[in-house]
């Protein structure tokens, strides 16, 4: 019996052979991360400069026994023994060279923008199969799905980090926020994989517990 027994009938089984890139390891990637990998993906290439401090405890998967290490080994070393994990340390300038593919998928979890902009730019060039931009703050979550991603569709739902929430940094996550991520994140690559519908755009506010997609 697999991980993936108690919805083997939902779940497309080429997941396991799909190549995850996740840029970012915080309060979204961690998630996204775990949340793939119960799904069935074994294949990973995790991108962060970061390590773990005590405020990401609350909003990651991460541990006490974490702080001070990467964030890239932390999360590589909570994946399940049967993912491949590649763990790519330091900043992406302009002139990094990605290892993506027509056959990768790719997430887009930085907290900041022009960064998000500049691996767009990457992954669109490169014809990867799948981008999803997944944006969250405290209490809201906005996800972008591009199946095929043509860098000038990406552009109509960037913004700068100036035109972006001005929500205070101590209130960016909450646990309940950070936790939805990894599911529609993770639902939206199953759909797209399994030839399903899924919307392009996703937005969902808890504060007054409502959702908007097209």
């Amino acid at each position: 019996m697999s991980m993936q027994s108690r919805f083997s009938s939902i779940v497309h089984p080429s997941l396991v052979n799909q190549r995850l890139h996740i840029f970012g390891c915080g309060a979204i990637g961690s998630n996204v991360a775990i949340h793939s990998d119960k799904m069935g993906i074994r294949d990973f290439v995790l991108y962060d400069f970061d390590k773990v401090e005590e405020p990401n405890l609350g909003v990651t998967p991460y541990n006490l026994k974490d702080v001070g290490e990467l964030k890239i080994d932390a999360l590589s070393n909570i994946l399940s023994p049967m993912a491949n994990t590649q763990k790519v340390e330091g900043k992406i300038e302009e002139d990094t060279k990605l290892k993506i593919d027509g056959n990768s998928i790719a997430v887009l979890a930085f907290d900041n923008m022009e960064a998000r902009l500049m691996v767009a730019k990457k992954i669109c060039k490169a014809k990867a199969k799948l981008l999803i931009d997944g944006r969250m703050g405290a209490e809201l979550f906005q996800m972008y799905v591009f199946p095929k991603p043509k860098l000038k569709e990406y552009k109509k739902f960037w913004y700068s980090d100036e035109d972006g929430s001005e929500e205070p940094c101590t209130a960016k996550a909450t646990p309940w926020c950070s936790s939805l991520t990894g599911s529609f994140i993770s639902n939206a690559i199953s759909k797209v994989i399994s030839g399903h519908p899924c919307p392009t755009e996703l937005f969902f506010h808890f504060p007054s517990m409502t959702m908007d997609w097209k």
